[in-house]
């Protein structure tokens, strides 16, 4: 399992990232303010496979190699979804990190 910083920007609402070649990563989510301060969200695991089965991430053929691609969206309630359009989503909070 790999582990991604990502840091979703506030003006924009969501967050992509393509071509992961991993099929678990572990996502440390941060939040860009439009004051350029960036605040923690969470740490989330994120099994894409089982996700793309779903349909809340694209899994798709690249030269031969499977590659997914993740979209996370912060609503104007400021809930995380996951999901490849903003239609279909599923709540990001379920995935968070449990403390061990």
């Amino acid at each position: 399992m790999s582990t991604r910083r990502w840091t979703l920007n506030e003006a924009e609402g969501r967050y992509a990232a393509t071509n992961l070649t991993t099929p678990t990563i572990t996502v440390e989510l941060a939040l860009k303010r439009s004051t350029g301060v960036v605040e923690p969200v969470g740490v989330f695991e994120l099994d894409l496979v089982a996700l793309a089965a779903q349909g809340f991430v694209t899994k798709r053929d690249k030269g031969g190699q499977e590659v997914f691609d993740v979209q996370i969206y912060r609503g104007a309630s400021g809930a995380y979804t996951l999901g490849v359009r903003r239609a279909d989503q599923t709540a990001l909070g379920p995935f968070a990190r449990r403390a061990r």
